[in-house]
């Protein structure tokens, strides 16, 4: 976030320099990183992958909602990104097998396949 919170739009983490926050606009844009060089990530934005919930306002004329999607967050890369967190889950899931013999439930959902990978309905 930006210094100003909620128009933090456009604005850069770092502290500018001058101390002029407003002129602070050339930095990256981290909705569009990409996932190769990502190493932590908050899902408040993009929803939590383990909902089963694609980045899609629940309620379309609730602008905050919209307005969130639509401007805070890049669908794309949130999509990639729940992609990235099932692929963890079933490098886990794998390895617990060989650990422990426990065998993972089976993946047969058809929710969004190519992200969820199966594990939703």
């Amino acid at each position: 976030r930006g210094p100003s919170r909620e128009g933090h739009k456009g604005q850069c983490r770092e502290y500018p320099l001058d101390g002029n926050f407003a002129n602070n606009i050339h930095c990256e844009d981290c909705r569009v990183t990409p996932i190769d060089l990502v190493r932590t990530v908050h899902y408040t934005a993009c929803k939590k992958p383990w909902e089963c919930a694609a980045p899609h306002p629940r309620v379309p004329r609730d602008k905050n909602q919209v307005y969130r999607l639509s401007q805070l967050t890049n669908i794309t890369t949130c999509m990639n990104l729940h992609r990235k967190w099932f692929e963890l889950r079933e490098d886990f899931e794998q390895e617990l097998q060989k650990a422990s013999g426990v065998v993972p439930a089976k993946r047969d959902g058809k929710h969004e396949e190519n992200y969820f990978m199966g594990y939703c309905e």
